[in-house]
């Protein structure tokens, strides 16, 4: 393949790196280590790739007298103080980090009115720009809104008229917790599968938004023509597709995940490659509920497209900068990050022994750049950061999110000659000639990659920008041969008359 560069140097590190891979085509890697990062290519095979990140620090989450978390399910990031906050679940407190992970403030106690109420079980919470708290005061079955010194201002209960529980009891088992701008709140439910709880900013019951689509196999689908109405509702009861996390983005996006996904629909989606996010363990839901997430990429963000009985179980999801997102999953340790288009960029992490290893992560948030991770198991929290590979990453899509396609280009370029396996690098190389106008740069580069779709898309592009340049020409040509025809049978009937006058 020649494709005609004209940035110096640094073109010539992208010319050498195609050459290379002409010359020696990329073969499915099978011997990635346990903490090296990788990605998948078009075809479904794991790549190695420079690590992306790296371990940074682990803080215990103990107190002062040496009580160590136990069992902890959540954490959140004030994203004006800095703070961290995290739910010790089986110590029934609240713990409070600083910006630079120092225990600043433990809550056991919360004060209302005149009496000071426990927690029992809490699985989640969320912070407001105020400091005040929510707490999913989780075998309490209430939420609980206090102050940033646990003080009680407001209890909520399970809502009335809220249906959709499926426990005996009814019972009412808050566990995750996200705010809006309008002060809108979301509440994830142990037992609830009907999507995610709404409720208005004084806690009454609103709705569900979110509801994940219900999949039958084709026997279920004929005989529940003939169920009767309560056979239907039973039959409700045991589709696995409760949420287990949410997260509220500055524009009022909720990313919400689902871990109890059958491992034959993944599988299936992965071979056929559905895009639909009929089958998906993450979501994107705007303000009516519906997921918008682009899964644009080889393949839709599913976590691990190879494995041999269990799929990845992701429970977890942060949100950073420029588009960037991360899964994790509990079931390998693995972190997946996708950029907004929904391409993986590369994995990492993993269970085992090691300072840098989980035993439960149950829990991600980004803190800048920098991932942190709740360990449930090891009572820590881990800090990774990028290496200077991926900060790279990090910065071309910054720059392509943000319309610099000069300087993606650029960023781009460095990757694809420091990286041959990374073939996404080459697809940044094709989107930001695309942007460019540049399509027949472009067309070289998702060939190389082997994007079809992208591919097919600047063919499209290329069709309608000739139709686009060339149309006009040739209706100004029809017009004017139109004209010239016209005129002639005009000048033709003016002759005939002219001489018959004549005679």
């Amino acid at each position: 393949m020649v494709v005609k560069y004209w940035k110096g140097g640094r073109a010539l590190l992208v010319l050498l790196a195609l050459s290379l891979m002409a010359c020696f085509p990329a073969l499915a890697y099978t011997g990635i280590g346990e903490n090296a990062s990788y990605t998948y290519d078009e075809k479904g095979n794991d790549v190695s790739i420079p690590d992306a990140y790296t371990f940074k620090t682990a803080f215990d989450l103990v107190d002062a007298d040496g009580l160590r978390a136990g069992h902890a399910q959540c954490m959140v990031l004030s994203e004006k103080t800095g703070r961290l906050y995290v739910a010790d679940t089986d110590n029934n407190r609240i713990l409070i980090y600083s910006a630079d992970f120092r225990l600043e403030k433990v809550l056991t106690d919360f004060p209302y009115e005149n009496d000071t109420l426990q927690l029992n079980q809490p699985e989640g919470i969320y912070v407001y720009d105020n400091g005040d708290l929510l707490v999913a005061d989780t075998q309490n079955g209430r939420i609980l809104q206090c102050r940033e010194d646990g003080t009680v201002f407001k209890i909520l209960e399970k809502p009335a008229n809220m249906t959709g529980l499926t426990g005996g009891d009814e019972a009412f088992l808050p566990s995750r917790l996200a705010v809006d701008s309008i002060g809108r709140m979301y509440v994830v439910a142990r037992n609830i599968n009907r999507g995610i709880i709404q409720l208005d900013s004084e806690g009454r019951f609103m709705g569900y938004i979110g509801s994940p689509r219900v999949q039958y196999d084709v026997m279920t689908v004929l005989l529940r023509r003939f169920f009767t109405e309560t056979q239907k509702a039973k039959l409700e009861q045991f589709v696995p597709t409760e949420y287990n996390s949410i997260f509220m983005d500055d524009e009022d996006f909720l990313w919400s995940t689902i871990s109890s996904l059958d491992g034959e629909d993944i599988l299936n989606a992965i071979r056929s490659k559905d895009k639909s996010g009929t089958v998906t363990p993450i979501k994107k839901l705007n303000t009516m509920g519906n997921d918008v997430l682009k899964r644009n990429g080889f393949y839709a963000p599913l976590g691990d497209l190879d494995f041999k009985e269990e799929p990845s179980r992701i429970v977890g999801v942060a949100v950073g900068q420029n588009g960037i997102y991360s899964l994790l999953d509990q079931q390998r340790g693995h972190i997946f990050t996708y950029d907004d288009n929904g391409n993986l960029l590369f994995i990492f992490g993993n269970i085992g022994n090691r300072k840098s290893d989980f035993q439960m992560p149950v829990d991600i948030r980004y803190q800048g750049d920098n991932l942190l991770v709740l360990d449930s198991g090891l009572g820590k929290v881990l800090v990774f950061q990028p290496t200077a590979y991926g900060q790279l990453v990090l910065q071309a899509e910054a720059s392509q999110f943000n319309g610099d396609y000069e300087e993606a280009y650029k960023l781009w370029s460095q990757l694809a000659g420091e990286n041959t396996n990374f073939k996404y690098a080459f697809v940044g190389l094709g989107n930001a000639m695309l942007k460019q106008g540049k399509y027949d740069a472009a067309l070289k580069y998702f060939r190389y990659a082997e994007d079809q779709n992208r591919y097919s898309d600047t063919v499209a592009l290329i069709r309608e920008q000739k139709v686009q340049t060339y149309f006009p020409v040739i209706m100004g040509i029809l017009i004017s041969l139109g004209e010239l025809a016209l005129l002639y049978s005009l000048i033709k009937r003016m002759v005939k008359y002219y001489k018959g006058s004549q005679e």
